[in-house]
């Protein structure tokens, strides 16, 4: 079962106890109301904090897979600028993608780390100076 499955499923899980708690609090206290409301906030703000971790992951990996098919990564290394460079650009919808850099100027990222920036959501692509064993973490670089 894939990530984007489980979240997707956690999120769904949790509008459907969030629709159950509205039901069962029509009946209740004016406390048991402030209580229950509490719960359906934090909830929601659970199920958007997802979204956004979700959105942020799936980018970085369609990234990864984008830079893993790219020709000039092919040809001269997957922390070619060349080729990061054009993954960047060919990206729908113009995500945040940053820390893209060759300070040496050696014509190579210079720690194989790129940052993607969803919302206030990131993760991280993380390109090996060799090989292509390239992955995605949650989180900042």
């Amino acid at each position: 079962m894939s990530r984007n499955h489980v979240r997707r499923s956690k999120l769904l899980s949790m509008l459907a106890l969030l629709g159950v708690v509205a039901i069962l609090v029509a009946g209740c206290s004016e406390e048991t109301k402030d209580k229950a409301g509490d719960v359906g906030k934090s909830l929601e703000e659970d199920a958007k904090d997802n979204v956004g971790k979700g959105a942020a992951l799936l980018v970085a990996e369609t990234f990864r897979t984008s830079l893993k098919t790219n020709q000039a990564a092919m040809e001269e290394g997957l922390r070619s600028m060349a080729a990061l460079e054009e993954v960047r650009q060919d990206m729908p919808g113009d995500p945040d993608i940053s820390e893209i850099k060759d300070d040496n100027g050696d014509g190579l990222d210079d720690d194989g780390k790129v940052l993607i920036k969803s919302s206030d959501k990131m993760a991280c692509v993380i390109v090996p100076e060799t090989g292509d064993d390239t992955e995605v973490k949650e989180g900042a670089c």
